[in-house]
């Protein structure tokens, strides 16, 4: 029997996480550093997208110039005590697929990003909420919207990857380090 390599095995994890409800079963905190040279992480969806493991993001935010530093990703799934640490490299989504992605967002993403494009960048600053729900108020023939030119994604092609098991029968949490090279992972066993 053949195990699953470590991106089959987060894949693997993530599902059973999905089966127990795991409200965070989607979700990843993706770690970069600032220009100030300052870490900076924030939680996202984590997607698939053909196959492989993806973010979607808006190239007005801060974070699009951060993640040319170099990314880190880090899961944790409660229902199942498994954690993942991820070093990634990155490449753009092909533009046809983030325009059909797109149109499967909620409403409200969909106006944040007409709203990014139209003089207010993520994470620029604003008078208070009230202001962001007036310019969202103002966006009303959302079927017509068509992703934003700043609209984008970026496959996650790991390149390290660290699983922790908390849930071990005799308390020894399984910490297990996978790195890739010349198209072959290794696998070692770490002291947790």
């Amino acid at each position: 029997m053949t195990h699953p390599g470590p991106v089959e095995l987060f894949k693997l994890d993530q599902q059973t996480a999905r089966n127990q409800k795991d409200p965070y079963s989607s979700l990843c905190v993706i770690s970069t550093i600032s220009k100030e040279k300052q870490p900076q992480s924030r939680t996202l969806v984590l997607r698939e997208v053909e196959g492989s493991l993806a973010i979607f993001i808006n190239k007005s935010s801060p974070k699009w110039e951060e993640l040319n530093n170099g990314v880190a990703l880090q899961t944790y799934w409660a229902s199942t005590q498994i954690q993942y640490r991820m070093s990634v490299s990155t490449k753009p989504i092909d533009k046809e697929i983030i325009n059909q992605s797109w149109q499967l967002r909620p409403e409200i993403p969909k106006k944040m990003d007409w709203i990014y494009e139209n003089g207010f960048p993520q994470s620029s600053e604003v008078t208070s909420l009230d202001q962001i729900r007036t310019e969202t108020g103002k966006i009303t023939e959302i079927e017509n919207l068509t992703a934003t030119e700043n609209a984008t994604g970026l496959i996650l092609t790991p390149q390290k990857i660290e699983r922790l098991s908390l849930d071990t029968p005799d308390g020894i949490h399984d910490r297990k380090l996978f790195i890739h090279t010349k198209e072959r992972w290794s696998e070692s066993q770490l002291m947790p």
